[in-house]
């Protein structure tokens, strides 16, 4: 419950940037799920807490909105700065990409389920 209370209070305070609307517009998305809960071709913002369990905002305003919000709001429950991480990943060489797979790859083999299905 502490994500949703987060993202629930972050969507809160971003509400004016994103809104022309003075409507509320977050949607529990646990009932009718993603695209029951959002009008067709409409911009959102969509987060989700385990199976069925979510909610939607709808953006007004997509020259407002950040595409780094979800992320942001991530690293400030871990107390870390907000950035905009997308920026930097661009400037990566494809060679550093590819030796960033292969540390994560090596690092998460221990806890590769998929091994086990041979």
């Amino acid at each position: 419950m502490i994500l949703n209370g987060t993202f629930s209070q972050a969507i809160d305070e971003a509400e004016d940037e994103w809104s022309q609307h003075n409507a509320k517009k977050l949607i529990d998305a646990s009932e009718k799920g993603l695209r029951g809960s959002i009008p067709k071709d409409f911009p959102y913002f969509h987060v989700e807490f385990g199976v069925n369990k979510g909610f939607v905002h709808v953006i007004d305003d997509e020259n407002q909105f950040k595409s780094s919000f979800g992320l942001n709001v991530i690293r400030g429950m871990l107390h870390l700065a907000e950035e905009d991480v997308y920026r930097h990943r661009r400037h990566q060489s494809v060679e550093d990409q590819k030796q960033a797979a292969a540390n994560f790859a090596h690092e998460w083999e221990p806890y590769d389920w998929t091994k086990q299905l041979n």
